[in-house]
């Protein structure tokens, strides 16, 4: 069986996405920032700036947000998952384990 990355989860209020948003653009390398615009969009997710991702996020207008970014030599992947006025966080450590 392969290593499973572990997950940390939480919910985030609006001033922890903004807060979130400050540290990955002044201390993390993005690599990707992808939204979920809901199930008509399944098969082709759009690529957009993070501030724009989160900012539709807690607008309601996207579902789902995925960052993929390097920090302190690991590559992480946060999705923010919008489940009603809450919006949930599940981080995970996807750094290649040859690395």
């Amino acid at each position: 069986m392969t290593d499973v990355p572990e997950l940390l989860q939480g919910t985030l209020s609006p001033k922890e996405i903004q807060d979130l948003a400050t540290d990955l653009q002044s201390i993390a390398e993005l690599q990707s920032v992808i939204v979920k615009r809901g199930a008509e969009s399944r098969a082709k997710p759009d690529e957009v700036p993070l501030q724009e991702a989160l900012d539709e996020l807690q607008a309601g207008t996207v579902t789902g947000v995925q960052i993929r970014y390097a920090f302190q030599d690991r590559d992480w992947c946060d999705t923010l998952i919008r489940e009603g006025e809450a919006i949930r966080v599940i981080r995970m450590d996807v750094t290649a384990p040859d690395r």
